[in-house]
């Protein structure tokens, strides 16, 4: 049986193991091997399309992700971003004009229940 480490004493250096094709493995290694090369596609096509929409909708990743999309796009290789960077450019960052930084602040400060919409179909929580 694989024992799974706890998040907090996980090496970060370490890749994540394989739960499920080492579940899998145990049955029937081929098999195994198969779903994992299914997987793997399956979120490579993820992160592209991903990164595609990002790029194609926000400045702020258009500039971020400059010369770094290929054929084998690894996350690991997508520079990081974090919270104040993010709140920094927040209206870079986002996909949808109709929301700025100042829009969002004002409508905050005027609520006074549980309304949450901002724009139709956009919602700040």
């Amino acid at each position: 049986m694989t024992s799974i480490p706890h998040p907090e004493t996980a090496s970060v250096a370490s890749p994540a193991p394989d739960y499920f094709t080492a579940a899998l493995g145990a049955a029937d290694p081929e098999i195994a091997a198969a779903i994992a090369g299914e997987l793997a596609r399956h979120q490579q096509q993820q992160l592209s399309a991903l990164v595609t929409h990002a790029m194609a909708r926000s400045p702020f990743y258009r500039d971020h992700y400059a010369g770094r999309i290929g054929a084998e796009l690894r996350l690991q290789d997508l520079p990081v971003t974090n919270k104040a960077l993010l709140m920094d450019n927040f209206d870079r960052v986002v996909t949808d004009p109709r929301l700025t930084a100042d829009g969002v602040q004002r409508h905050l400060q005027a609520l006074r229940g549980d309304e949450l919409y901002l724009i139709s179909g956009a919602t700040v929580c």
